[in-house]
């Protein structure tokens, strides 16, 4: 309910991105040659081709449902920052399994940015 009216609305954007981060990592040895910890921090650019970006809303005052659809525009072009923490784990052989979360938080002023959480997973050989 909003302002004593039943209200709901969707938002729909189709995109493109292509992001470039710039980064440096910090490796911490928890078990010299077996595991290590690292923590990773830098800035990111990410680029977007906007083809549709749409708000659905609905609402229902005084017995009369009230629907919407409103066209909205964002910057093509964004910054920020990105952090992130990992862990690797060597085997025999010089081979590795690594495990990470990295977090970016991206800006084009005050109403227009992207929060994104990635997990990654791989092995080193």
């Amino acid at each position: 309910e909003y302002r004593g009216t039943n209200f709901e609305s969707d938002i729909h954007v189709k995109f493109r991105g292509f992001q470039i981060p710039i980064f440096s990592k910090i490796y911490h040895d928890y078990i010299p040659n077996k595991v290590r910890f690292y923590s990773e921090f830098g800035v990111l650019l990410s680029l977007f081709n906007i083809q549709n970006a749409t708000s659905y809303e609905a609402g229902i005052k005084d017995k009369t449902v009230i629907t919407e659809e409103i066209q909205f525009s964002f910057p093509d072009s964004h910054s920020g920052i990105l952090l992130g923490v990992g862990l690797e784990r060597y085997l025999k052989g010089h081979r590795g399994i690594v495990l990470g979360v990295r977090g970016s938080i991206i800006r084009q002023g005050p109403e227009s940015g992207l929060t994104q959480i990635q997990f990654h997973s791989g092995f080193k050989f």
